[in-house]
């Protein structure tokens, strides 16, 4: 049965209050909740946690503090952040962090040349180039399940730009992509870009 305990752990160092994090207000003004969490949400979380956040957290950046802006995402908050059906945020299988004090560009590059860390997405979002650590955040998902429930390493990197509607493929590195295309600003001049909404 789903839970309301904030507190409970979802692995030994990881709390569902801390993956489910949110501070989306409803169309009434009232502050929305993605409690309760079902049980297959936690189990997704489970994986993402051991996987992906875990190995970020006690890795290269161990004794840093990792902030996850966004985890699970319940309907409502989904909706009201702007996202769309198909994110992964809706089952636990997705999260939006940042390493306090370190460029997200430096983050995203390191966890794409982890090859033990097998994510589906990896995206600078609401990324502004030349803004400090502080501006957007990496998303980072599990590769999604197959109709054999099998996990689909696609290692997809992308960049949403703040502003923009259109993430930008990467080939390389993200601070070579960022370097090569000039990235001021809003501005990120791409051949091949693809219409999206926020993951």
């Amino acid at each position: 049965m789903p839970t309301f305990d904030a507190n409970e752990l979802v692995d030994p160092f990881y709390s569902l209050g801390r993956l489910c994090v949110t501070n989306q207000r409803g169309k009434d003004g009232r502050l929305l909740s993605n409690f309760p969490v079902p049980d297959d949400v936690k189990k997704n979380l489970f994986w993402l946690c051991r996987t992906i956040i875990e190995p970020i957290q006690f890795g290269k950046y161990f004794g840093k503090i990792v902030i996850i802006n966004s985890g699970y995402r319940c309907p409502a908050v989904n909706t009201a952040v702007g996202s769309h059906l198909g994110s992964q945020h809706l089952t636990g299988e997705a999260a939006d962090i940042h390493v306090v004090g370190v460029p997200h560009v430096e983050v995203a590059d390191w966890i794409a040349s982890q090859f033990d860390i097998d994510f589906g997405q990896l995206i600078l979002e609401n990324f502004r180039n030349g803004s400090g650590p502080g501006t957007g955040w990496v998303h980072v998902s599990l590769p999604r399940s197959g109709s054999k429930k099998q996990r689909v390493l696609s290692r997809e990197k992308r960049i949403l730009m703040r502003g923009s509607k259109a993430y930008i493929p990467v080939n390389g590195t993200f601070a070579e992509a960022l370097a090569k295309h000039s990235v001021t600003g809003q501005q990120f001049t791409h051949p091949a870009v693809i219409s999206h909404k926020r993951h």
